[in-house]
């Protein structure tokens, strides 16, 4: 790392020239939008609320059911299982209802200005985002056309892709558990297709992520092993990385088990004083950074002037 720089040289240099950058759940919800859990407490309520309204001619939804899955979310953290169990109940009621609290956020209480913090990456032609939230709420901050984005059913990297689906694209939507073991299990499935050579070939970028979603891991380490079998070297992968003071152990812990594991550097930023606002910051110091690395290149490399149109006249 640079004494200059606040971060890993080889982290600016990808976003320099172009990479993959992960868009978690966790910018999602500095818009306003709720995380899994969050989703999993408001649909349970919704279908609670909605119960009479629910056609299920073999199936009565109860309270003893509705606190089990409450204690489901609270002691296993499992929004998965809970989601599968509503939409047993009925499933185009379950996807009616994900719409409409979606829509309620759009409505009402989205803030967009953590999707626009992305726009100097996003100007920088060779960097494409992949979201794992399915709000939209993303493409539209940064005016990133329908003819720019591919959906998990369809997968031609393009600017943005939504790697879980699109809210208002019900059969786009890898929520329940059916959909993650087609998508993840078989190392030939299309979403294990798209994401293996991309962790193989790129130094990938993740903002508001957790690691916990074994699913991703899975693909960093079929890429790993390629890479090894092939006698490359794997490539490194950069996750930013909220702590709070009292958890500074346990992040050094999980920062040597994913560095050794999969590769991953995680970059601590703590949260002592802005809370989880801290990542707008993050990420006007990492476009900053960019930018600077990015206007000097431009400089010195006249073949960039020359396609860019930005080269200076002659006296």
């Amino acid at each position: 790392m640079s004494p200059m720089n606040k971060y890993p040289e080889e982290l600016i240099d990808a976003l320099t020239k172009g990479t993959y950058i992960f868009i978690g759940a966790g910018i999602s919800k500095l818009a306003g939008y709720p995380l899994w859990n969050e989703l999993a407490y408001l649909l349970i309520e919704l279908f609670w609320d909605q119960k009479e309204q629910v056609p299920n001619p073999n199936f009565s939804f109860n309270y003893t059911q509705k606190d089990h899955l409450f204690t489901l979310l609270k002691t296993k953290d499992n929004p998965i299982m809970v989601m599968d169990f509503l939409a047993s109940i009925n499933e185009e009621h379950f996807y009616n209802s994900l719409k409409s609290i979606f829509d309620d956020v759009r409505a009402g209480k989205e803030n967009p200005n953590i999707f626009m913090r992305f726009n100097e990456l996003k100007n920088i032609v060779s960097n494409k985002f992949i979201q794992v939230n399915i709000d939209d709420g993303f493409q539209r901050a940064l005016k990133i056309g329908d003819n720019e984005i591919d959906v998990n059913d369809n997968f031609s990297d393009k600017k943005l892709t939504y790697l879980h689906g699109k809210i208002g694209n019900k059969h786009s939507i890898v929520f329940l558990r059916r959909k993650y073991d087609d998508g993840y299990l078989d190392e030939r499935s299309k979403i294990m297709e798209y994401l293996i050579p991309i962790f193989r070939n790129n130094n990938v970028v993740f903002f508001g992520y957790s690691l916990r979603d074994y699913e991703i891991l899975q693909a960093i380490s079929r890429a790993r092993i390629q890479s090894n079998r092939s006698g490359n070297k794997p490539r490194k992968h950069y996750l930013f990385e909220a702590v709070w003071e009292s958890k500074s152990t346990e992040y050094e812990i999980a920062r040597e088990y994913y560095s050794r594991n999969y590769d991953v550097e995680m970059l601590r930023y703590d949260l002592s004083d802005k809370d989880y606002k801290k990542m707008f910051d993050v990420i006007d110091d990492v476009s900053q950074e960019v930018n600077k690395k990015y206007q000097l290149e431009k400089q010195n490399d006249p073949l960039r002037r020359e396609v860019t149109g930005e080269h200076n006249a002659t006296p």
